[in-house]
């Protein structure tokens, strides 16, 4: 099935931090501080939970495009347009 709208993001990760949240964002990169480490997939496992949890949308429409052992990520948000992404993004208080 096929979403009715979709947004692609580009998201730097910053694995290990002392406090996981969202850093900073602009129209072209959002930095997001992850606790979880860069092994075994729990850095994109982590992620995929505080967007979900922020954005409000079920995991699923969570899902990394490209970037999955880099740092630099492409992640597709399934049911959100960018404009409400954005949105939400812009009351969220960064760490």
């Amino acid at each position: 099935m096929k979403a009715d709208k979709v947004t692609t993001l580009c998201v730097k990760i910053k694995p290990n931090a002392s406090r996981a949240g969202i850093v900073a964002h602009s129209d072209s990169v959002i930095t997001i501080a992850l606790r979880e480490p860069p092994v075994d997939g729990k850095a994109n496992a982590a992620l995929i939970e505080l967007l979900h949890s922020v954005l409000k949308v079920p995991k699923k429409d969570v899902t990394i495009v490209r970037g999955t052992t880099g740092r630099l990520k492409i992640v597709r948000i399934d049911n959100l347009d960018t404009a409400e992404v954005f949105k939400i993004l812009a009351n969220v208080k960064p760490l």
